[in-house]
């Protein structure tokens, strides 16, 4: 055991399994030598602190599974030094046992022990430019949706109550002379 005041951990890497959600993290902290369970608020520059107070000189690899948090935390990692990869779910192999005893500290654990033992493969991080255009492709295909779907409700109300679109201006397009 190297805990205590005088431990260094130079030359060592500490690998990080982080189970995210958004107002915690459950994580376990691999060395060669012990593992560290953690639960903690959710931030980085006091997940950071804690890492290098507990593992003095050490450096860092983490993974966390891809989810609702996106790419942020990963790239304040990143920018922190630590090696950081996140890990599709589906792509971290689990025992059909694991798999009906999921918890918080074994998505940790299990996160740690492929990483300690190089078995996690990343996905692909987009710049944060592409990712921006992404998401404003998106909305843009949730509108359109949206859109069609209310005029679908329009359209299933007005054959509900006995009348259809060619009742109002003789037309089925939904262009500016329609609707005024």
């Amino acid at each position: 055991m190297r805990r205590g005041k005088l431990a260094n951990y130079s030359g060592e890497v500490v690998c990080l399994g982080i189970d995210v959600h958004k107002s915690s993290w459950q994580f376990l902290a691999k060395s060669s030598v012990e593992e560290l369970k953690v639960s903690q608020p959710a931030d980085v520059n006091r997940l950071y602190k804690w890492l290098t107070t507990s593992f003095p000189g050490a450096s860092f690899q983490s993974a966390y599974e891809a989810g609702f948090c996106g790419f942020g935390l990963h790239r304040s990692l990143i920018s922190l030094g630590i090696d950081n990869r996140i890990v599709h779910a589906a792509d971290i192999p689990r025992s059909d046992k694991a798999q009906r005893r999921k918890s918080d500290k074994l998505d940790a654990y299990t996160l740690a022990q492929y990483l300690s033992q190089g078995l996690l493969k990343g996905i692909y991080v987009p710049s944060i430019e592409a990712e921006e255009l992404r998401q404003l492709v998106r909305r843009r295909s949730q509108l359109v949706r949206d859109i069609s779907r209310q005029k679908n409700r329009i359209k299933s109300m007005l054959d509900f109550s006995g009348h259809s679109l060619e009742d109002f201006a003789g037309k089925q397009h939904w262009n500016e002379s329609f609707m005024l």
